[in-house]
């Protein structure tokens, strides 16, 4: 019996510690560290474990904010329609029971790990079904932002789960972004919660990149979180200051986005999007976005190809706590 079957608690050692979630981390400052799953992490059975047991051992370090699935069809020989659907449907049943389990992983209580796991925009029957917490929208689906939030909030009204207006909050839609100019635009319209910002250094992610004169560079998310910050106090902070009623505030900002045919999600009216570093990044060179003004980093095979994952993950915390300068603490 593989260790996906055989449920949490007989996989996972209880981490110690009290639980520290996404925002509570952003909002102290503390280095995010978000895993992206391996385009081909479901093309099998034994691919599916591999990737499950790798992100399950990352977690008991309680560093991991978030776990991003992101899946890919695996390229066949056989053109045949037929044979095509058929693999996307074992790669799907795969992908479905790797995001139920990471979900359970997520909200064990034997566990106590606060993480939250996001799927692909490209999956996003996939995610639905497994409820997950967000979904992760490709720069080409940026469009669909506003009816993915709101199918989400009538998924959520008719099971009653999240009714509660704090309880939505908790729901994340982020992106990706590879200039300041294309993340204020996705901002100004969309609202997203969090950005993976890149291409960092090289990486075989992006194999068309072959030279650092081709990368975005490990510059760019400190000032895409900058520009970001700036219009989120222009145009959110300073409403709220100037009135005293906070709830007033908030209606009228969500009165504002549905006529814009956006549906805003209201932790947004109270955090700027978190911005992460993404693209070749591993424990050797963390540091350098974080130094450089990213809340954090995002990481594929420096995890999940690891020997130890949560050695890495432990390490790489430790590097970013430490790149992380007093100068920086006012930027927040």
């Amino acid at each position: 019996m593989s260790s996906l079957d055989m449920g949490v608690s007989s996989i996972m050692v209880t981490p110690s510690g009290s639980s520290r979630s996404f925002f509570d981390d952003f909002e102290k400052n503390i280095p995010l560290l978000a895993v992206i799953t391996e385009p081909h992490a479901c093309e099998s059975d034994v691919r599916l474990e591999e990737t499950f047991m790798a992100l399950s051992q990352a977690v008991t370090t309680k560093k991991v904010h978030i776990i991003s699935i992101r899946l890919s069809r695996r390229p066949t020989d056989d053109d045949d329609d037929d044979d095509d659907d058929l693999q996307k449907s074992e790669i799907y049943k795969r992908g479905l029971k790797l995001a139920r389990n990471l979900m359970d992983l997520a909200t064990s209580s034997s566990t106590t790990n606060d993480f939250r796991v996001v799927c692909s925009s490209d999956w996003i029957d996939l995610a639905m079904e497994a409820q997950v917490h967000g979904i992760h929208v490709k720069e080409s689906h940026l469009d669909q932002i506003p009816s993915i939030r709101e199918r989400i909030l009538l998924q959520q009204r008719q099971q009653r789960h999240l009714v509660e207006e704090e309880n939505q909050q908790q729901f994340l839609i982020g992106t990706s972004t590879h200039s300041i100019e294309s993340a204020i635009e996705s901002y100004t319209k969309f609202q997203p919660d969090y950005y993976f910002c890149g291409t960092c250094f090289l990486t075989t992610s992006h194999p068309e990149k072959t030279s650092e004169d081709d990368l975005e560079g490990p510059t760019l998310p400190g000032q895409v979180r900058q520009a970001l910050k700036s219009i989120y106090d222009s145009q959110f902070m300073s409403k709220q200051k100037t009135n005293a009623d906070d709830s007033l505030v908030e209606e009228s900002l969500v009165q504002s986005s549905s006529s814009s045919s956006c549906l805003l999600p209201p932790s947004s009216l109270r955090r700027r999007p978190v911005v992460l570093a993404i693209g070749g990044i591993d424990e050797t060179n963390c540091d350098i976005p974080i130094r450089h003004g990213a809340d954090g980093v995002a990481v594929i095979r420096a995890v999940l190809q690891a020997n130890d994952p949560a050695n890495v993950v432990d390490e790489m915390y430790q590097t970013m706590i430490q790149a992380q300068g007093p100068q920086q603490e006012q930027q927040q």
